[in-house]
């Protein structure tokens, strides 16, 4: 088994989550400016995107599907900070963008 390509610090109250990223994985981390960590992983067999932060205990907080991602049709209950908002956006787009360049 390889080593992993970085390693997410935790806060100590909880280990962050071990991502497996494969070949069909898109993944995205982020940490804002308290201090609080965010990784995207949207993998392109499921179709989904799923977003966990550091703030929740590295549980799930959102599900997103391939389809609300291509609309810009979904709704997170974090981003309060201008930087996660333009991190939002950004994988939002890197997502589009990828799914365009598969049906061209």
């Amino acid at each position: 088994m390889s080593e992993p390509l970085f390693t997410v610090p935790s806060d100590g109250s909880t280990d962050a989550p071990s991502i497996d990223a494969d070949e069909y994985a898109y993944v995205t981390y982020f940490e804002n400016k308290l201090g609080e960590h965010l990784i995207f992983v949207f993998d392109e067999e499921e179709g989904e995107g799923t977003i966990y932060t550091s703030e929740n205990n590295w549980e799930e907080v959102t599900t997103i599907t391939r389809q609300e991602i291509m609309d810009g049709d979904f709704h997170l209950h974090f981003g309060q900070f201008e930087g996660e908002e333009k991190w939002i956006h950004a994988f939002v787009m890197a997502v589009q963008a990828r799914e365009k360049s598969k049906s061209s």
